[in-house]
């Protein structure tokens, strides 16, 4: 066995870490969804959800860096890469996707604080 091939046997517990920038991606979409949809005017809460905001943008950057090895990992391995690359693919593009939807309602809910 190579050492590729031995380092994509292993490989899964990378990913661990691209789940986990996901799920922390959804749930301060659904927070920022919850708190536009109720109408609901932060108060001391700005600071929080701007710090939700960056730690979504952090982790929606270590997906696409993910993505992007996974890209030169395409050029060394094409047999490795048809198994691990659907998958980052479809984390960028979800990361993408619900950051994208998480500032559209943050933006709302500055509206209401201006209100």
């Amino acid at each position: 066995m190579d050492s590729l091939s031995e380092l994509m046997k292993y490989n899964h517990y990378q990913f661990v870490a691209y789940y986990i920038f996901l799920i922390v991606i959804v749930i301060n979409t659904i927070k920022s969804i919850y708190l536009s949809r109720n109408k609901i005017k932060p108060t001391d809460d700005s600071k929080t959800l701007f710090i939700d905001d960056i730690i979504s943008v952090l982790c929606a950057l270590g997906i696409l860096s993910g993505f992007i090895f996974n890209g030169i990992l395409t050029d060394i391995s094409q047999q490795y890469s048809s198994i691990w690359y659907p998958r980052i693919k479809y984390l960028a593009i979800s990361s993408v996707i619900l950051l994208l939807i998480q500032l559209f309602y943050r933006f709302k809910i500055i509206k209401l604080k201006n209100k």
